[in-house]
């Protein structure tokens, strides 16, 4: 059997560390706007300001400076600069992520299991996706697992990574804290356990579905407790089974685990929802995160007897196929694939809408709007900004 030859260093996960900025930069929020614009190289390097000061090595640092950028220019906002106080910031600070740990690798044939040491997601998912390539060039597919690891971002970070050049389809997935529940259940058992997969049609434009098997997730509840408004109904529920509308009380509840998130397809069947299609995606997801990584997350509540934080021990996973095989030639999967997806778009439209979208589309004009405009940040996140950076002591944005 062929023998594969993998290796990886801190300094191959970022195209570089941001350039600094040695004045703040002034930020102005247009009247009567939700959000303002900055950008890309300031978004980078705020993050990254901020991830060094809390000792993350600056090759980390960029990596992660890049993804949530990455993710704020393709409109995904709730796994953008929104995430890096609570989920990054703090959980760097409680001890629950090792921000300079390095994963370490066993590779059987075209499997292998990547243990991230309870360090970054995005260092582990960085590693395991240049892995999976290396496999499947070696052996036409592959199938890399990830444990120990913690929040990776989206699963279009990771799929466009792998998917560029045209020479794969991949695929990427994750388990997530408990925070939805199964169907008839009143008690957060699952996460939002997202799916994403993406071939590149053409250079830098993605075919690429990318959603999590629940209908909203804690990221949409803190937008809402940020905007100081109310949850819409459906969103968050007790173990009654009643809607919860005040979004702090919502996410506080999530948390304690005396409320839950719903799936795709919302609660049981009668309540005229079809949330057993979420839960059985849902824990599709968890099985595949969990080939070959240990127990599952699902259920655990991350904390110890102490009721003191601790990791929740994420699992992801990541595959890679050849588009060239034996049987049919890239060229020829693309140009059908291409095909479908022009009948999509060219189909008849409801009154009202104004053209029909394939999965990866949206984000990439939200792109393209980004790198001209500067990348959109909602107004809400000023008070956290400057929460971060009266803590650390960085005058990077100034209002």
């Amino acid at each position: 059997m062929p023998k594969t030859s993998f290796t990886w260093s801190p300094a191959d996960i970022a195209e570089k560390i941001p350039a600094e900025i040695s004045t703040p930069y002034k930020i102005t929020i247009p009247k009567g706007q939700n959000n303002f614009r900055i950008p890309q190289s300031v978004h980078k390097y705020f993050v990254y300001k901020t991830l060094l000061a809390v000792d993350v090595r600056p090759g980390f640092a960029a990596l992660a400076a890049e993804k949530l950028a990455d993710n704020d220019k393709w409109g995904i906002s709730t796994h953008g600069i929104n995430r890096l106080y609570e989920i990054y910031l703090k959980k760097i600070q409680q001890g629950i992520i090792n921000p300079n740990a390095l994963p370490t690798v066993k590779i059987d044939h075209s499997q292998a299991l990547v243990d991230a040491h309870h360090g970054l997601g995005f260092v582990a998912s960085h590693y395991a996706s240049s892995l999976a390539m290396t496999l499947a060039e070696t052996y036409g597919s592959s199938f890399v697992s990830v444990k120990n690891s913690n929040h990776f971002g989206t699963g279009r970070n990771w799929v466009t990574l792998m998917a560029s050049g045209g020479k794969y389809y991949a695929e990427c997935g994750t388990n997530a804290r408990p925070s939805v529940a199964m169907v008839n259940s009143a008690l957060p058992m699952i996460g939002t356990n997202p799916i994403a997969a993406a071939v590149e049609l053409s250079p830098g434009i993605f075919f690429c579905p990318d959603c999590a098997t629940a209908s909203k997730h804690n990221g949409n509840t803190e937008k809402y407790v940020k905007m100081g408004i109310p949850l819409p109904e459906g969103y968050v529920y007790d173990m009654q089974g009643q809607p919860i509308l005040n979004a702090v009380q919502a996410l506080k509840q999530v948390r304690e685990k005396t409320a839950f998130n719903t799936p795709v397809g919302g609660l049981n069947e009668s309540k005229g929802g079809h949330g057993h299609k979420g839960t059985c995606f849902a824990l599709n997801e968890e099985t595949k995160s969990l080939l070959s990584t240990g127990p599952s997350s699902l259920g655990t509540s991350g904390r110890d007897q102490n009721n003191q934080p601790i990791p929740h021990e994420l699992s992801h996973y990541f595959r890679c196929t050849k588009l060239e095989t034996t049987f049919r030639s890239a060229a020829d999967y693309l140009k059908n694939l291409n095909e479908l997806l022009t009948q999509i778009q060219n189909s008849p439209k409801l009154p009202g809408t104004d053209r029909v979208y394939y999965p990866g589309q949206k984000e990439y004009l939200a792109e393209q709007d980004s790198l001209k405009n500067g990348i959109p940040i909602d107004q809400s996140m000023v008070s956290t900004i400057q929460q971060i950076q009266d803590e650390l002591g960085l005058t990077i944005l100034k209002f």
